[in-house]
């Protein structure tokens, strides 16, 4: 190969590179170390898995007692409108007959639900308390955390699911199935890999033009480079 073609083959290469940067992704996996003296395992999260967890977490902060009580209400008067009417007559102080339209798991959930909702207020102000997801452990006691409907209360559940309370609780028993599978890893004491929920990072339009300009500029820098090989440019009608 001639020194001139060498020089052309880096100058694209260079120019590959700068713009091979703009789109490339980490690796999603999370690792679990060995479990410690404590029993409990350290586990190293992915960029892209730390964003779900920040965004979980960020969102939980506007799902107060109220807004779980309002989206469970919400749920079920979807799936069994008639409850709406017995309940105006409970407000009344007259005799409901909730038994009557509910299956009987639902009816104290929905009395526990419209007294929540009496007694608490909407969730105005948001905290500024951030989720440590760069010391991230789990240990043998590592739970699933309990949600006010499962997947047994059928169409009610797909209600839910639908509310903002409900998709916060979604991301949450994702994560919390993945805790799960590395608590499980750690109590046998081995070092492995686990899928954690990921999320997309935010379009980073800095990062992208800095990308696109370094290219630009590598490719500007070839063509005015060009002559020192001994190849004429044609001239360009300004």
């Amino acid at each position: 190969m001639t020194s001139t073609t060498t020089r052309i083959a880096a100058y694209a290469t260079a120019a590959t590179l700068a713009l091979g940067a703009v789109a490339a992704t980490p690796a999603n996996a999370a690792t679990v170390a060995a479990k410690g003296k404590d029993g409990v395992c350290a586990v190293k999260l992915a960029p892209a898995e730390k964003r779900f967890i920040e965004s979980w977490f960020d969102e939980s902060k506007a799902i107060g007692d109220y807004e779980q009580a309002r989206d469970l209400i919400a749920a079920i008067e979807q799936v069994y409108p008639g409850v709406v009417a017995e309940n105006e007559k409970a407000l009344k102080g007259e005799k409901a007959e909730f038994g009557k339209l509910l299956p009987e798991g639902l009816v104290a959930k929905y009395a526990d639900a419209q007294k929540t909702m009496k007694e608490s207020e909407p969730t105005v102000h948001r905290t500024l308390e951030a989720i440590d997801t760069d010391s991230w452990r789990v240990d043998p006691d590592t739970k699933r955390m309990e949600t006010p409907l499962t997947a047994k209360d059928g169409d009610v559940y797909k209600a839910w699911a639908e509310t903002p309370s409900g998709k916060v609780a979604a991301k949450r028993m994702l994560i919390d199935d993945a805790d799960a599978t590395a608590a499980e890893t750690c109590t046998k004491g081995m070092r492995a890999n686990v899928k954690y929920p990921t999320a997309e990072a935010d379009v980073n339009v800095p990062a992208i033009v800095g990308g696109v300009v370094a290219a630009l500029l590598v490719i500007a820098g070839l063509f005015f480079a060009l002559p020192h090989f001994g190849i004429k440019l044609p001239m360009l009608g300004m």
